[in-house]
């Protein structure tokens, strides 16, 4: 008994110096190691090392310590790494990192740090007119294209659980990161004042904090953001779930975009992720933009590192648009309607297939108008959108601008910018989309049209409006076009069609004239090239044909100008002072063919109760003038209106001349009037012929020409005097 306690009593003896050993002898190594040794020896080779192994040069200019126990640490103090093309600005500085990991629990199988501590890190990123960054030349050319080996080792069957990670804190603190894209222009970004804070960080699925504050400075447009995330991070290494709860982000934003003013935007909200089940998920997450605009966002995607599959709730609370404009410091949008932008809201799901993102169903409203339907990205890859929307009514008009008393303002910018680009060519040429778009009503310019529907597509600068149909004034019109902006100099070809359209009412809405009544028909087939007002006038091409039936001119009656004319001619007067101040056709006809910006026509038609019209001339768009001559055609008695406009044989077969002369926003009644160097030519001819006339009669009463037809024969009177009248035209 007592040998076995002898035994016992020793072997707990020899235990006890083995623990001790074990204790004991990293801290003698410790001590020896640091005491014996001074790691600044091995400066020279670990800057050969790096040398060696990189493109870039290391310096060390401060001081290199380490400990062993009962932490394996070290510090290492002013550091510099540079590239061969860094020039001034080398790649990295660092003033001082420290880190220490804890001898005893690596036995185990386990990490614990007891912190890394970085202080005046600053690195500067660029990425070259060719898109190749400078971080990506840091190793040498051989080592970059060294193929990666991703086969697993084989460790002889033995299974190594995931490594137990514990970092007491991480502490990065004063540090900084600048980039410059010259693929952008020389774009410019800074992360400044970069501090990051946070204790008991675990891979076991504990909660740790995170504090992050940093701010942002873009180069152009100048622009600041103070920036701290806060948040509570929780990982399971084993489950590979992540997830923040408590996530508070606020960024207070300064520079040229908002003038003078502070503007806040804040988002709150907690997620998930699992890389094993490839899903992403965030709850309740609430953006505050200025204290204005106020969204919630709840997503869930599937697949998310290949092609997500994305489904949620994304909503928008009612908010005025020149309020968050003006909490912008921006400047307010003025518009015809005052109440106009006041209550902007949106309510969507978010769904649609994998590879999107489509709220569907959507629920758009702006003040008085509600449009559903369904809007989104079709495939993230290409950046195709889709738009899908039926609303049931809108006044364009308030939304446009104001028109100032006496002035026509849009007119105005028109002609002082002809030259203004109109289409946005940078925005256009590399968009992909396809849309819909419908409303049951719809004012625009005055005009008010029903069941509008269009259907556009664009292909990277192709755009083709397939269709563009509606109802308005009682007729309908249906028109397509293909606008080709792939270059700098888009062409555009449309094809429109107006269908036996009231015109009285669409004038007056459109453009407050009120002197054209009737049906109009139209059809027009143009092609026209350029980005300019001016440009796209003077290559306007092709023809447009136009009928009106049932129409009534006001403010100008064509009988009474007529009988002017003849009257003029005859030496009269007028007496009739009542005249009505209407013209009434039974149909107007014809086509007008363009080319280059001036159109021509001379096949203009006009049926009146006592006159034929026809009609021919020019109408020059870029000069903004018209040169139209009408010949009027007498097929009923005016002698009916008044006397002094009695129609003579004489008279029957004459074209009576007008002439529609001036600016194209002229009133007709001040461009129309008696062509007057017409007239000269018809009087010339009456006189002529009535000159004839009285010369006839006399040379066949000279003649004997009643003594020769003693029968009185009324035939034979006239054969004479019309062989006495043939006479006279040749000698005429």
């Amino acid at each position: 008994m007592e040998q076995a306690l002898d035994t016992m009593k020793s072997l707990f003896k020899w235990l006890a110096v083995a623990v001790l050993i074990v204790v004991l002898l990293p801290v003698v190594i410790g001590v020896a190691v640091s005491v014996f040794i001074d790691p600044n020896d091995f400066k020279p080779q670990i800057i050969a090392l790096v040398e060696k192994n990189t493109r870039g040069a290391l310096k060390i200019d401060g001081t290199l310590d380490w400990a062993f126990f009962p932490s394996i640490g070290v510090d290492l103090n002013q550091v510099q790494f540079r590239l061969p093309e860094d020039g001034d600005k080398p790649f990295a500085n660092l003033d001082t990192v420290k880190l220490g990991v804890k001898v005893l629990p690596l036995l185990r199988g386990a990490v614990e740090a007891d912190g890394l501590v970085v202080d005046g890190l600053r690195l500067q990123l660029k990425v070259d007119q060719n898109g190749v960054s400078n971080w990506q030349q840091i190793m040498l050319e051989s080592e970059a294209a060294a193929p990666v080996n991703d086969k697993p080792v084989d460790a002889g069957g033995i299974t190594f659980a995931p490594l137990a990670i514990d970092i007491a804190k991480i502490s990065i603190q004063n540090s900084a990161i600048h980039y410059v894209d010259q693929q952008a222009e020389g774009a410019t970004y800074a992360l400044n004042d970069v501090n990051f804070q946070s204790t008991d960080i675990n891979v076991g699925g504990t909660p740790f904090p995170l504090d992050m504050r940093f701010n942002v400075e873009l180069g152009d447009p100048k622009l600041r953001s103070d920036t701290r995330i806060k948040g509570e991070l929780s990982a399971n290494g084993r489950a590979q779930q992540f997830a923040i709860n408590g996530l508070d982000v606020d960024l207070v934003l300064r520079g040229e975009p908002f003038g003078d003013k502070t503007v806040n935007l804040n988002v709150a909200g907690k997620g998930q992720f699992d890389a094993k089940a490839d899903t992403l998920a965030l709850e309740q997450l609430k953006i505050d933009l200025a204290n204005v605009l106020k969204a919630n966002l709840q997503l869930t995607g599937e697949q998310v590192s290949n092609k997500p599959l994305l489904t949620g709730q994304f909503d928008i609370a009612p908010f005025d648009a020149n309020k968050l404009l003006a909490a912008l410091g921006m400047q307010p949008m003025v518009v015809a309607n005052p109440k106009a932008l006041t209550a902007i809201s949106l309510n969507s799901n978010i769904a649609g297939p994998a590879n999107s993102f489509i709220m569907n169903p959507l629920t758009f409203k702006l003040d008085g108008t509600t449009l559903t339907g369904q809007l989104g990205i079709k495939d993230l890859e290409t950046s195709e959108y889709v738009i899908q929307l039926q609303g049931d009514k809108i006044n364009l008009d308030d939304y446009s601008a104001p028109v100032v008393e006496g002035t026509d303002e849009v007119a105005e910018t028109a002609a002082s910018q002809p030259n203004a680009a109109l289409l946005p060519l940078a925005t256009l040429q590399p968009l992909l989309f396809n849309a819909q778009l419908g409303f049951n009503n719809i004012t625009a310019s005055g005009l008010k049209l029903s069941d509008l529907n269009m259907i556009a597509a664009g292909d990277k600068g192709l755009i083709k409006l397939k269709t563009l149909a509606a109802k308005l004034y009682g007729g309908t019109t249906d028109s397509n076009a293909v606008v080709d902006a792939r270059s700098d100099s888009p062409s555009i070809k449309v094809n429109s069609k107006l269908s036996s359209v009231n015109l009285k009412p669409l004038l007056t809405d459109f453009a407050e004239v009120d002197t054209l009544a009737g049906k109009a028909s139209f059809n027009a087939t143009l092609a026209m090239q350029g980005n300019s007002a001016a440009a796209l006038q003077n290559s306007l091409n092709g023809p447009v044909t136009f009928n009106v039936n049932e129409a009534v001119l006001s403010k100008l009656n064509m009988d009474k100008l007529l009988c002017q004319s003849i009257a003029q001619i005859r030496g009269k007067k007028l007496t009739k002072t009542d005249w009505p101040k209407t013209t009434r056709f039974q149909k107007i006809g014809g086509t007008m063919q363009f080319a280059n910006g001036v159109g021509s026509n001379d096949d203009l038609t006009a049926a009146l109760a006592n006159m034929q019209v026809t009609g021919k001339g020019v109408v020059d768009l870029p000069q903004q003038e018209v040169d139209y001559r009408i010949g009027l055609r007498i097929s009923g008695d005016l002698s009916e209106q008044d006397a002094a406009c009695e129609i003579n044989e004489q008279y029957r077969n004459i074209v009576w001349p007008m002439r529609c002369k001036g600016n194209l926003s002229d009133a007709p009644g001040d461009m129309c009037g008696i062509d007057s160097e017409g007239l000269v030519k018809i009087a010339t001819k009456l006189l002529t012929g009535d000159a004839k006339r009285r010369l006839s009669d006399k040379l066949f009463k000279e003649l004997g020409g009643d003594k020769n037809n003693k029968d009185g024969d009324p035939e034979k009177k006239h054969s004479d005097k019309e062989d006495i009248k043939k006479l006279l035209d040749k000698l005429f």
